[in-house]
């Protein structure tokens, strides 16, 4: 299986179809675990970067969608090219792991989630 990567289409769709209002809904569950300044987040998938844009300024983003990585950049926010397919180089360096709507695209779901909560 290869890895998905969004290309400039997908990621205008994406756009368009997720809106602030149903992110801002779906971050009121996540908003207790991750509230505090202090708490380094590392976002797997991070798309164009809706949740990362809400998450302390120390928390880094991951995916492999360069346009999607474009529009990171565009809002300042630290996220890299990266395959979640492969192993994670970060080590402990994050209090929190978060992945939306990525699992799916990856070849072993349990391993990266095996992989991120490692420390």
């Amino acid at each position: 299986m290869k890895a998905f990567a969004m290309t400039e289409d997908t990621v205008e769709w994406y756009k368009d179809k997720v809106t602030d209002k149903r992110i801002s809904d779906l971050y009121s569950y996540i908003k207790p675990f991750v509230e505090t300044e202090s708490i380094r987040v590392l976002d797997l998938g991070c798309g164009v970067g809706n949740y990362l844009q809400r998450f302390s300024e120390a928390s880094v983003g991951i995916d492999a969608s360069l346009p999607g990585l474009e529009i990171c950049k565009k809002k300042e926010l630290h996220a890299q090219f990266g395959d979640l397919n492969k192993p994670l180089e970060f080590g402990c360096e994050f209090d929190v792991a978060f992945c939306s709507h990525v699992l799916e695209h990856v070849d072993s779901p349990l391993s990266l989630l095996r992989r991120a909560t490692e420390c």
